[in-house]
C-alpha cells in the first residue's frame, strides 16, 4: 500500500471528489497516505491545483465544478504525489466531445511542459485519443489480456490540435481502426 501511494496515480472515468470538500482538500487527500511531509501539503496542493488552471476555483466544492473541471481536480490529486507511474482508465469517457478534446490537449501540456515525468498506461476504445495521447499504443486481447499488438507513433512529441488533421495522424487512426475491425470479425 505505501508503494502504491507514493508511487502510482490513478485517473478514473468517475471523478471519485468528495462532493462536499474544495477543490483544495480534495486534491491535498493523497498527501495524507504519502510520505511527504505535512509542512509541504498546502503548497504541494495549491501548486497541484495550478497546474491544472483552476486556480479560481481552489476554494470551491466539488459539487459546484463542471465535469472537465472536475476532471483536472482528478488529474491534480494524482499530480501532487509526482507519480512514477500514472494509471488512467478511460478518464474522458464520461465527457463531451468539447471538453474531451480540451483535457487531452491540457493532459499533453502538462507532461511536455512540466518537470513531471511519469509512466502514463491510457486506457481507451478511442482510436483518435490513442494516437494523440500516446508515444506507444498497445492493442490487447478481450480477455485474458494479452498484448495483440503494438504501433509505435512516430508524431512529435509536442502536439497541438493542428496535428490531428495531418497525414501520418489519419493514417495511424486509420490503420488502428483497420485492425480493430479485422479483429472483431475474427471473434465472430
Amino acid at each position: 500500500a505505501r508503494l502504491r501511494n507514493d508511487k502510482v496515480g490513478f485517473v478514473f472515468q468517475a471523478f471519485n471528489l468528495l462532493p462536499h470538500e474544495t477543490v483544495l482538500e480534495n486534491v491535498k487527500l493523497p498527501l495524507i497516505y504519502s510520505n511527504i511531509p505535512e509542512s509541504e501539503w498546502e503548497k504541494r496542493s495549491k501548486d497541484a491545483v495550478i497546474s491544472v488552471g483552476l486556480e479560481h476555483r481552489m476554494h470551491y466544492q466539488a459539487i459546484q465544478l463542471s465535469g472537465g473541471e472536475k476532471q483536472r481536480v482528478a488529474i491534480a490529486r494524482n499530480l501532487v504525489v509526482n507519480p512514477q507511474i500514472l494509471l488512467m482508465d478511460e478518464p474522458f469517457g464520461a465527457l463531451d466531445t468539447i471538453t474531451r478534446r480540451q483535457i487531452q490537449l491540457f493532459l499533453r501540456s502538462i507532461f511536455e511542459n512540466a518537470k513531471l515525468d511519469p509512466t502514463v498506461i491510457f486506457v481507451t476504445h478511442s482510436e483518435s485519443e490513442a494516437v494523440f495521447l500516446s508515444s506507444d499504443v498497445y492493442i490487447l486481447d478481450s480477455g485474458p489480456a494479452s498484448i495483440l499488438h503494438h504501433y509505435t507513433i512516430d508524431l512529435p512529441k509536442v502536439r497541438d490540435e493542428s496535428v490531428r488533421y495531418s497525414k501520418e495522424f489519419t493514417e495511424y487512426v486509420n490503420k488502428l481502426g483497420s485492425l480493430l475491425e479485422e479483429l472483431k470479425k475474427e471473434e465472430k
